[in-house]
């Protein structure tokens, strides 16, 4: 009897022995699983931190900061009654003019074209290569131009040179006998003049060329299947003219109306820096 009861005891113990070993197995597994999961999480919130860190560093790098109608009226109408050379260039988006030239032909134009009527929003312009606020001047003469307001080196300029029409050689060459080549801010349309050295009407389309500042008509030949001829339709679309600025060149041997289109430069009158 006394060794039965020693046996019972001893399988007793045996049997708590086992059950502490897998209750202290259970314990350090849960605590593993907690940490670990812990582990995780930690891990993926310091993921997402990361992430959210490289966007907000993107999008504070790209946006740009909101410039309000009457603000946009207002900075146009100041920059264009600017009397100081250091004005204008601090106001100014130049890209192949200086300040002192650029001030010249803004007093040349407005004086020119007389009085102004009204600056009118127009909205953001998103559809070139860069965004730009657009602000039209209307003249009382019924003509009028749109400034492109553009954030650049931290703050909003306006361009000068897509407001003036600039060329990089003068309108008085360009429209001239004789060898030319030259960058042209120009509206552009399809056309049917063909004669002097574009005579053959299956190698070449014809585009007009015009300025609303000139009354010469040029003419632009671009050869069909061309990079340029897709370019120009790009630009035309489902329009009758386009603003583009393109680069042009004239033999000597050739008539001064006529030129060959040797590259598409933009879409509108705003140029991208290179």
């Amino acid at each position: 009897m006394r060794l039965a009861l020693f046996d019972l005891s001893r399988h007793k113990t045996i049997s708590e022995n086992i059950m502490n070993f897998f209750a202290r197995f259970w314990m350090v597994f849960g605590l593993v699983l907690i940490v670990t999961v812990l582990t995780v999480f930690y891990l993926l919130s310091q993921k997402e931190d990361d992430q959210k860190w490289v966007v907000d560093t993107r999008e504070e790098e790209f946006s740009l900061p909101v410039m309000m109608p009457g603000e946009c009226v207002s900075m146009v109408e100041k920059w264009l009654k600017t009397t100081s050379v250091q004005d204008f260039s601090r106001m100014s988006r130049l890209l192949h003019i200086s300040p002192q030239e650029g001030m010249q032909q803004l007093r040349q134009h407005l004086q020119s074209q007389g009085p102004i009527r009204r600056c009118h929003w127009l909205g953001m312009d998103q559809t070139m290569s860069i965004p730009a606020e657009k602000v039209m001047v209307i003249f009382e003469s019924g003509d009028y131009r749109v400034a492109f307001l553009v954030f650049e080196e931290k703050q909003w300029k306006v361009d000068a040179e897509s407001f003036l029409g600039h060329h990089t050689q003068p309108w008085s060459v360009i429209a001239k006998k004789g060898a030319c080549e030259t960058n042209i801010r120009v509206l552009i349309k399809p056309d049917h003049y063909y004669n002097g050295g574009f005579t053959d009407e299956k190698q070449w389309a014809c585009m007009r060329m015009f300025q609303p500042d000139h009354e010469a008509v040029l003419y632009g030949y671009l050869k069909r299947g061309s990079l340029e001829v897709v370019a120009i339709n790009q630009a035309l679309e489902s329009k009758s003219e386009a603003p583009v600025i393109l680069r042009i060149s004239r033999r000597q041997d050739m008539n001064p109306n006529q030129f060959e289109i040797k590259s598409v430069i933009e879409r509108g009158w705003l140029e991208a820096r290179k």
